[in-house]
C-alpha cells in the first residue's frame, strides 16, 4: 500500500457541488440507505435551488463542478427546466449526473447539450446486465460505470462485471466496494474478492480523462514526491478502506471550504458522508449562514463516503 500524506481534491479554479435532489427511485436496493428510496424526501422547489446556486456563486466567484445525486436523479420533473438555467449562471458549469441508468437512453439524449458526463452504477436489482447494457450504450455523453460489488451475490458480481467489460462503450469500468451501514469494520469481503476490486479500475477512453477528478483514481502527495501524482493504480476508496487507509482524524479536510452538499433534508453541508460543517445554509430556503475560509480538523476513525475521501485533506 503506497503511502502518502495528502490526499487533492479538484482545484481551487472551481467549486464541487454535491445536490441530493431527493428519496424518489425506481429501484429499492438492499444495501442502500432507505432514505434514498422511500420517497420521504419530495423534489425541492427548484426556483430555490438556482436562488441558492445564485448566492453561492456571487461570493466564491468560480464555476461549479456539479454531481446530481438522489434517489434516481433521471427522475427529476424539473431537469428540462432547470439544467439549462444553471448553466446559463456560468456557461463553465460542468454537470454531471449519477444514475442507475434504468430509464431509457433517450432521457439522457434529450439533456445532452446541458449534462457533461454521466456516472452510471449496476445494480442487480435493476434490469438483467444484457437489456441494461443494450440500453445505455445508446447515450450520446461521456460516462463511466460502476458495477456494485456486493459480496453476497458475487458470482453474479463477477458476471456482470466481465460483460459490461467486453459489451460496454463506457469510457470508464470499474468494480465498486459496497460499504456496509457501519463502515469499514463490517466489510466481509475475502481478500481474493478485494484484490479482484482493488485492480478492477479500466480507463478506456480518453475523454473521461478530461472529466474533474470526481472518479477512480486519486491524487496524492508523500515525501517522496516533488510534486502531486496524476492517480496511482490501487491509490483508490475500495483500495483504502480495505487497508484501513480510510482512517484521517486528527488531519486537515477542506470540508465546506469551497465545497458544498446540498442535502436532501435542504441543510447544507461541507461533506456527503458525515456531520462536519453541517451548518452552512438551506437550499429548500435559499438561506446562507457560513462560507468557511480554513480547513476542518476531521473527527471521525474512519471516512466511509468515496467522495469525501477525495476531498483535499492534509496530514498534520
Amino acid at each position: 500500500m503506497i503511502e502518502f500524506d495528502e490526499i487533492v481534491g479538484l482545484n481551487n479554479d472551481s467549486i464541487p457541488l454535491e445536490i441530493e435532489l431527493s428519496g424518489i427511485c425506481n429501484l429499492q436496493c438492499p444495501y442502500c440507505d432507505p432514505v434514498n428510496h422511500n420517497g420521504e424526501r419530495p423534489w425541492a422547489d427548484s426556483s430555490m435551488l438556482l436562488k441558492t446556486l445564485d448566492k453561492i456563486y456571487k461570493e466564491c466567484k468560480k464555476p461549479f463542478i456539479i454531481t446530481l445525486v438522489g434517489g434516481e436523479p433521471s427522475l427529476w420533473p424539473d431537469a428540462k427546466y432547470v439544467l439549462p438555467l444553471i448553466k446559463k449562471i456560468d456557461n463553465r458549469n460542468f454537470i454531471r449526473i449519477v444514475s442507475n441508468g434504468i430509464r431509457s437512453y433517450k432521457w439522457f439524449n434529450i439533456h445532452k447539450n446541458y449534462l457533461d458526463g454521466v456516472l452510471l452504477s449496476y445494480h442487480s436489482s435493476g434490469k438483467p446486465i444484457e437489456k441494461w447494457i443494450k440500453n445505455i450504450n445508446k447515450i450520446d455523453i461521456p460516462y463511466a460505470i460502476s458495477v456494485l460489488g456486493d459480496a453476497k451475490t458475487w458470482e453474479d458480481v463477477m458476471y456482470n462485471y466481465n460483460y459490461v467489460k467486453e459489451n460496454s462503450t463506457a469510457s470508464g469500468i470499474q468494480l465498486k466496494a459496497v460499504t456496509p451501514r457501519g463502515g469499514s469494520k463490517d466489510v466481509t469481503y475475502t481478500e481474493q474478492q478485494k484484490e479482484i476490486i482493488r485492480n478492477s479500475l479500466c480507463i478506456l477512453k480518453d475523454d473521461i480523462k478530461n472529466w474533474p477528478k470526481f472518479w477512480g483514481e486519486l491524487k496524492y502527495k508523500n515525501k517522496y514526491l516533488d510534486k502531486f501524482s496524476n492517480g496511482h493504480p490501487g491509490l483508490n476508496f475500495s483500495n483504502l478502506m480495505f487497508s484501513g487507509k480510510n482512517n484521517f482524524k486528527g488531519w486537515k479536510c477542506n470540508a465546506g471550504v469551497n465545497r458544498f452538499t446540498f442535502k436532501g433534508t435542504g441543510k447544507i453541508h461541507g461533506t456527503s458522508g458525515c456531520d462536519i460543517r453541517n451548518d452552512i445554509g438551506n437550499w429548500h430556503t435559499g438561506e446562507i449562514i457560513n462560507f468557511y475560509k480554513e480547513p476542518a480538523i476531521c473527527k471521525y476513525e474512519f471516512c466511509n463516503c468515496a467522495t469525501d475521501v477525495g476531498i483535499s485533506k492534509t496530514k498534520l
